[in-house]
């Protein structure tokens, strides 16, 4: 079962990604990186994680995918075949500001210490 979970969460992601591009306008979006999808063991909650690359889009596409989210689960439910389609949740995904912000601080600590030698 595990092996099937992965596999439908790589799908999944692939197939919102070719949504996304398809129904979302860019010009008023800006563009949007489907980061990541988790579901639950017992595949009945999907959670998509998004990343705009503009970081003023960010309530902007929350609302959109609030309002449009029953819209994005019904289009993904017909080109991923399953029983029974989970719910679908979509989630700011912070991990790569995050790793950003990490980078930087390391960058700044090699900076220093190679200044001191």
């Amino acid at each position: 079962m595990k092996f099937r979970k992965e596999r439908l969460e790589d799908l999944i992601k692939e197939e919102m990604s070719v949504i996304l591009k398809k129904e979302l306008d860019f010009a008023e979006t800006g563009l949007v990186t489907i980061t990541r999808v988790q579901m639950t063991p017992e595949l009945k909650l999907c959670r998509i994680f998004y990343s705009p690359l503009s970081d003023d889009k960010i309530p902007h596409l929350a609302e959109i995918f609030k309002l449009r989210g029953k819209y994005f689960k019904g289009i993904l439910s017909h080109r991923v075949q399953m029983r029974h389609m989970p719910e679908v949740e979509f989630v700011f995904d912070t991990n790569p500001r995050e790793v950003a912000h990490l980078e930087s601080i390391f960058n700044e600590i090699s900076k220093d210490q190679k200044k001191k030698e």
